[in-house]
């Protein structure tokens, strides 16, 4: 879940700065507007990304374990023996070497993954983006909104007014009626996408 979370975070901070001003209303301009939160979250492929970098968090966590397990091993066998004797002094070393390679391994595995979770989520962004446009081409659709907001909290005690002011600029799209929200569309013509992809 917590990947899912980051990926939508991530995809929410690029729509908001791509949301074209709403100036369109009283030309006759057809408007709709899409939930691209909603869109992105479910959607099939971003279930299946989702459950797979999930899987692959929890390889790489299991290999670091591994390996400070082992680092334990070494520190264990290094610390039965009279410091400062050949002995000690070799086994040190190792410790040394293999704790250098493990943070080397752990830096370079973290950032491995949060590349693959950028690049996930713009091939994700630019497939909504596609169908967005597809569809709106199709129906004779000029202008679609991105309505993203996140919800505000019904207890205020829990946030201060810097963040109720952030949640409330959120607030890209005030109304729009369900009539004119072509997101489940858009989530289905993702999946048959998606689905005709895998066979």
């Amino acid at each position: 879940m917590r990947v899912r979370y980051l990926l939508a975070v991530a995809l929410a901070a690029v729509c908001l700065g791509a949301v074209p001003p709403a100036s369109a209303q009283g030309t006759g301009t057809n408007v709709a507007v899409a939930n691209i939160r909603r869109i992105f979250n479910d959607m099939q492929e971003t279930k299946d990304v989702t459950q797979q970098m999930d899987n692959q968090q929890k390889a790489l966590r299991a290999e670091g374990d591994q390996r400070q397990a082992k680092l334990k091993q070494l520190q264990d066998a290094r610390d039965v023996l009279k410091v400062g004797s050949p002995q000690y002094e070799d086994q040190n070393r190792q410790l040394i070497t293999a704790s250098a390679e493990t943070k080397a391994w752990m830096e370079g595995a973290q950032a491995q993954f949060q590349h693959t979770q950028k690049v996930q989520t713009k091939l994700l962004f630019e497939k909504i983006q596609n169908a967005v446009v597809e569809l709106a081409t199709e129906r004779n659709i000029d202008l679609v909104l991105t309505q993203t907001q996140l919800d505000i909290p019904d207890n205020l005690d829990r946030i201060n007014v810097e963040q109720l002011q952030g949640l409330i600029n959120t607030r890209n799209v005030l109304f729009a009626s369900p009539k004119v929200d072509i997101s489940n569309e858009v989530i289905a013509r993702l999946d048959a996408k998606y689905k005709a992809g895998k066979k």
